[in-house]
This record gives structure tokens, sequence and C-alpha cells, in this order.
């Protein structure tokens, strides 16, 4: 049996991901692949999106600045923008709009009911959690935001992939920022350490993620109400293969 994994700092991605360094380190997101990926996206679930009489309410769950979010309003959703970070949510309210909108919120703790036609989460938003039942509360708290068929969209690292070709160890210079980088795999979970040195500072930052798979989503989502509709295994819509695929990206939707 193998042990789990000592417990992560609590809350250890509301420092990070509210962190200016975490902006920098992934700045390299690139926006065009994003848009190309919800282009794709949009027209796999057009079936099911065009159903519903416009606008689509979308819910981005975990936004960070809200450029996924942007470019869903740019293409005709009524979208909402959550995030547990309020640095993000003030960078991301400079894009909103009538059909924009941007709120601090923790995804535990969701007071939506039968708001929205589609749910995303996106980036591997997900995972973050101590126990493994706090993601099912997640998960809880979508399915009555949703309406019934309402959809969820998760876009997740691929587990197998991220044991294959884990690297221990790396250093990234961004302008006078350096970053060690520290990876290993504890128990079910990915423990990453960043240790920034910006001139004479040191901070040191952590993530934690669990490698969940498509078999546990599976059994989360269904016992969470969920009927699952397919897997993509990367941002250009390939299936999903375990062992090679980039991403894990469920596609569900709610049964009642």
């Amino acid at each position: 049996m193998t042990s789990e994994p000592a417990a992560a700092p609590p809350e250890w991605f509301a420092q990070w991901f509210a962190s200016p360094y975490y902006a920098q380190l992934y700045a390299h997101r690139d926006e065009a692949e994003a848009a190309a990926f919800l282009d794709r996206l949009i027209d796999h679930l057009q079936p099911v999106l065009e159903r519903w009489p416009p606008p689509v309410r979308v819910l981005d769950l975990a936004c960070g600045q809200g450029r996924h979010a942007q470019y869903l309003s740019r293409r005709g959703f009524d979208v909402t923008g959550i995030d547990l970070a309020p640095e993000n949510i003030a960078a991301a309210q400079a894009r909103a709009s009538d059909r924009l909108r941007f709120a601090v919120a923790d995804m535990r703790d969701l007071d939506y009911d039968q708001q929205f036609h589609w749910v995303l989460n996106l980036f591997t938003s997900f995972g973050y959690f101590d126990r493994e039942d706090e993601h099912e509360v997640v998960l809880r708290n979508v399915y009555h935001a949703l309406i019934p068929d309402g959809l969820l969209v998760i876009d997740y690292l691929n587990p197998e992939r991220t044991r294959q070709t884990l690297v221990p160890q790396e250093h990234l210079q961004c302008g006078k920022v350096h970053y060690h980088i520290v990876r290993r795999i504890e128990g079910r979970r990915i423990h990453k350490v960043i240790n920034v040195y910006d001139g004479d500072r040191y901070y040191p930052f952590e993530e934690w993620v669990w490698l969940f798979g498509r078999d546990d989503f599976a059994r989360m989502l269904s016992r969470q109400g969920f009927e699952v509709l397919g897997l993509w295994g990367d941002y250009s819509g390939r299936p999903y293969v375990a062992s090679a695929a980039e991403r894990l990206i469920v596609m569900a939707r709610v049964c009642k």
C-alpha cells in the first residue's frame, strides 16, 4: 500500500496564485492556443449548446485573470468568472462588460442555484485540496449551479504522462527573477516547490495537485449526478490515450 504524503500547507494556492511571481512564471500562456481550444470545444458541444436560447450562461470556475472568460464573452456567451485570489479578480475587472463579470469566490462555497448552462474549469484548476472529498464538494456545488442537462468541462493534467515525464529539477530565468523548481510524486499527488530569487529576496512557494485519472473523475462525477460524455487528450481535440495524452479534458452532463 502506498503511504499518503504529509498534509500540504493550508491554502497554499491562495498564496501562490495571488503572487505576481505566479503570473510571471506562466506569462507564456498562449492566447491563440486558448482561443483555438475554446473554438473547437464550442463546435464539439454545439448540438447541446444550441438547445438553449442565447445567451448561454457560462461559469468560468477559477478564472485567473479572465483570459478564457473574455474570449467566451466575445463569442456571445454570458460569462461569470470567479477566482479565489482578489489580485486576479482585480486584474480581470479591466475586461468586464455587460455580459462579462467577475467575483472573488471559493469553489468549495458556491451559492448559485441552476443559474448556468455550462461550467468550465481550465488549466488544471482542480485537485488542490488536502482531502479528496473536498473535490467532491466542488463537483456537488457545480451540479447545483447547473441547469438540468447542463455541461461541465474540466481541463486537467494527464497523471500518466505526468509520472512518465516528470522533470525533478528545473531552473528558469524571467527577467531579473530566478526560479528553481523542484518536483516529486508523493503518494497520489505531485508536489512542486517553487523557489523564487528576486535580487536579495527569497520566496518559497508550493503546489500540491492530486493525480486524478480518468477513473477517478468518472467515479467522483457519477457520485455527484454527472454523466461523462467524452474525453479529449489535448487542446486540438484528439482522443484521450492515458499513456500519451498531453491533457485529460473531461466533458460531462448533469443528470437531473
